[in-house]
């Protein structure tokens, strides 16, 4: 997978990863603007490529 500014020297590799389903019970915290999301209940397994440093949380595509 890639996308058109990837095509030469593209400055983050591309993953193909998938997630599967889960029970979540937790609280998701923006690294970014603090915002509190409370996750419970049954997920969904999805398929995502990862595009960007995890620094400042997951920013899957």
């Amino acid at each position: 997978m890639a996308r058109d500014e990837d095509y030469d020297q593209g400055f983050n590799e591309k993953c193909f990863v998938y997630y599967p389903a889960k029970n979540y019970d937790e609280l998701f915290v923006s690294k970014g603007t603090g915002v509190e999301i409370p996750l419970k209940g049954e997920g969904c397994g999805f398929a995502a490529v990862r595009g960007a440093v995890e620094d400042y949380g997951r920013f899957d595509e």
